[in-house]
């Protein structure tokens, strides 16, 4: 085996490993603890990245690869967290339904609305973030909350800047 599939067999491993973490939802405690989902998104995002960059640099309508995976790792912050707060999870399904239709070669004629869905859909929960977060303490300690609003920064960055002027 070469280098890298070690590293696709290991950050698959670790991702399949992480997964018991997850516990029954209802009148327990929350779930699951920021640094296990933070973890489990971080390992997800990175098989991804590191298994599927050549194909979804040949098979994505959204964008690089590098905006696939961020909006995997924030789709999957949200549908984790969502297993406690059902507005969490529709985000979280949005992104994430919206990354899997621009694998699907019948949408490419559709590409300009994928983005501009993906980006709105990023948008709305950034937004909403600081709107239901009025205590600027909370915020401020809030470390996964802080790292997916970054990477929903950076994947509205890449959104805007990257689109192809021949699209328009």
């Amino acid at each position: 085996m070469t280098s890298t599939r070690y590293i696709h067999l290991w950050t698959l491993v670790a991702l399949v490993l992480a997964m018991p973490i997850v516990q029954a939802h209802g009148d327990n405690e929350p779930t699951m603890s920021n640094s296990s989902v933070l973890l489990i998104c971080l390992i997800s995002s990175v098989f991804i990245f590191s298994a599927g960059n050549k194909w979804l640099k040949m098979n994505s309508e959204i964008g690089r690869p590098f905006v696939f995976c961020l909006g995997i790792f924030t789709g999957t912050v949200h549908v984790l967290l969502g297993l406690d707060d059902l507005i969490l999870m529709v985000g979280g399904i949005g992104v994430i339904g919206i990354l899997v239709a621009s694998l699907i070669p019948n949408l490419k004629r559709f590409k300009v609305q994928l983005r501009l869905g993906l980006g709105f859909v990023v948008s709305m929960m950034l937004i909403g973030y600081f709107v239901t977060n009025h205590d600027l303490q909370y915020i401020s300690e809030d470390y996964l909350g802080i790292i997916t609003k970054l990477a929903e920064i950076g994947l509205l960055q890449q959104l805007l800047t990257n689109v192809d002027s021949r699209e328009s």
